[in-house]
Formats: C-alpha cells, structure tokens, sequence
C-alpha cells in the first residue's frame, strides 16, 4: 500500500482525510508550474509525510520547493493565501470584485443599501451596464477549508429575488437583463453550484467555473493585492488596506499613502518597485 493511501493528513477544518496527491499536483499545475516539476515536489512533499499533518505545512513546504524552481508559479500559488490576507474585514475582497467586473466594462459600486420587496439588504457590489444589472453578494473567508455550501446559495438567491421584485416595481421602463450571483474567495460545495445554475443564479468561486473562476480572473486582469509583498509586514498590510488601498496597481499611483503613513524614501521605492515587478510577472 503506497504512503498516499495510508497517510491522513488534518485540514484546516480539523477533518482528517487521506492525502491526495493528484489534489497536490492540480494546485501546483494550475499555479504555472509544468507536470514535471509538479510531479518532482509532489514526490518530495510525500516521503516527508507523516500522519495527522496539518495541509497548510504540507502546502507551505511545496511552495517553498517550487519557489526555489519557478518564481513566478510560486507567486500564483500564494495568490489564494494572499487573498485571505485581506481580511479580517470583507471590505478589501469586495473591491477586488469590483475591479474585476470594472474589467469586464461594467460600473460598479461596493456596499450599496437598497430597498427590498419585503426588507432593505446591503449589496456588495452593484454592477450594471446599458443591457445588464447585477446584485452580488461577496462571501470572504480568511482560512482555507471553508466552503460556501448550498445554504449560502439558497440566502443569496433569496435576496437578490427580493431586490429584484422592488428594483422591477420602482423602475416599470426597466428594460434591462435583472440578475444577481454569488462570489467567494474558496471554494462552492457540488450541491451549491448546482442549485445556481438551475436557479439562473450566477457565481464564483476560487476555481469554478472552469476558465471563468476568482483565481482565473485575477490573473487575466493582473489584479494582483498588495497582500502579496514581501517587502511589507502584515501589520504594515493592514494598515495600506485600511487606506483604501487594495491592489498593487494602486499602490504604484499612490506613494502618497506610504509617506502619510511613515515610510522613508528609500523604503517606498523598494515597496514600489516590487509592486511593479510582481505586476509585470506573468502569472
């Protein structure tokens, strides 16, 4: 019996499961790394295994090995790690949707109050463009492991028909396409994405749907957060987010904020140029 078929390892939910190595390498694929190289650290990763292994080292200790071999793939595998940096608030997360839907030609706004049929909700992001308006609701989580199942999906598509029904009743020329979704940082359960699909809900989640997830996006677009420099300390991240400043792209255009809040000259220009060499990396 091989060493991935006897050895559990404890998620961050504190669930023991068998370790999948294939599970291992998908990551590692999907992060830039060719199979070879994900064949090579998976190997390494699995002779060091030992039972009751949390996966955040057993992932830590991969990133490292891939980091010393691809640069680039490393920084895509730390990206999902980064994005739960941005909490503890979901402040950050949802600016980053924003940023993407921006991308994909819409207007947005973040933390809208609007009135229901039955009860008032606070959309997270509002998206609209000449033939199309969504309600999106953002679902962060700041530790791996935690799904958005299909309880979520039945409270966001509850919402979302609520605020159409008043949206329809306060606008009657409406003639735009009315939706909503759902997006998280992690993963949606099977029984979460199904119900969305058959209830025309839209959403995302960190891999899914397939060529279209969070993950997907945030490379296409380059959105990469600030929670990615090595050159800050996560106090230090804390506070630029606290500034309203979520993303390196940002960050570049806005030394201002360094210097309001300390950061000597020489210190800026190492944080900025990092920002801009992460930006110009091909993730």
């Amino acid at each position: 019996m091989s060493v991935h078929d006897v050895t559990l390892i404890k998620k961050a939910n504190g669930e023991l499961v068998p370790f999948n190595r294939n599970k291992l390498i998908f990551s590692l694929v999907r992060s830039g790394a060719n199979e070879h190289i994900a064949e090579d650290i998976a190997n390494t990763v699995e002779v060091d295994l030992i039972n009751g292994m949390r996966t955040q080292k057993i992932y830590e200790r991969a990133f490292k090995l891939l980091k010393m071999q691809n640069r680039p793939a490393a920084s895509t595998y730390q990206l999902k790690k980064a994005i739960m940096e941005l909490g503890p608030t979901g402040f950050p997360f949802e600016h980053l949707v924003a940023a993407i839907y921006r991308e994909e030609g819409y207007s947005t706004k973040t933390g809208v109050v609007l009135q229901g049929k039955c009860v008032f909700h606070e959309v997270d992001v509002l998206v609209e463009n000449e033939s199309e308006l969504r309600f999106i609701e953002c679902k962060f989580h700041n530790q791996s492991g935690v799904k958005s199942d299909v309880k979520v999906a039945l409270y966001v598509n509850s919402r979302i028909n609520d605020l159409k029904e008043r949206w329809l009743i306060d606008h009657p020329d409406e003639k735009r396409f009315i939706s909503g979704g759902l997006v998280t940082n992690t993963k949606l359960t099977d029984d979460a994405r199904t119900f969305a699909r058959c209830s025309s809900m839209w959403s995302m989640g960190w891999d899914s749907p397939n060529g279209e997830s969070l993950l997907d996006k945030i490379k296409r677009f380059q959105l990469l957060p600030i929670t990615l420099l090595h050159q800050l300390t996560k106090k230090e991240k804390q506070e630029i987010l606290n500034e309203g400043i979520t993303l390196c792209r940002e960050l570049v255009v806005a030394e201002s904020v360094l210097t309001k809040l300390g950061y000597e000259v020489p210190r800026i220009q190492r944080i900025i140029q990092e920002a801009r060499t992460l930006m110009e990396t091909n993730l």
